[in-house]
């Protein structure tokens, strides 16, 4: 398969499938010519991938789904003022309630 070059500035035929066959098999012949380039760059991804998926599954649990209560915008929480004990705001203890 012999192509024509491209020369500056003139017109030529666009087929986008074709450059991208062409630049993949290009990318791939690169890629099996340095082995630890290859290998760092699919443990960078897998890493990359892995975290942010981890990251969004615990952002979606926690921020993004509605509590699993009937009335979540009922819930209060309560808070003792113990100040003379060099605690301005605690959690209520058992005994207290």
């Amino acid at each position: 398969m012999s192509q024509e070059p491209i020369v500056s500035g003139a017109q030529r035929k666009v087929n986008i499938f074709a450059d991208l066959v062409q630049d993949m098999r290009y990318a791939l012949r690169m890629l099996a010519k340095n082995p630890a380039f290859t290998t760092i760059a699919i443990i960078a991804l897998a890493l990359g991938i892995g975290a942010n998926s981890a990251i969004f599954s615990v952002v979606n649990a926690v921020l993004l789904r509605p509590l699993p209560f009937k009335h979540p915008e009922q819930l209060v929480m309560v808070w003792e003022n113990a100040a003379h004990m060099g605690f301005p705001k605690i959690h209520r203890r058992p005994p207290t309630f």
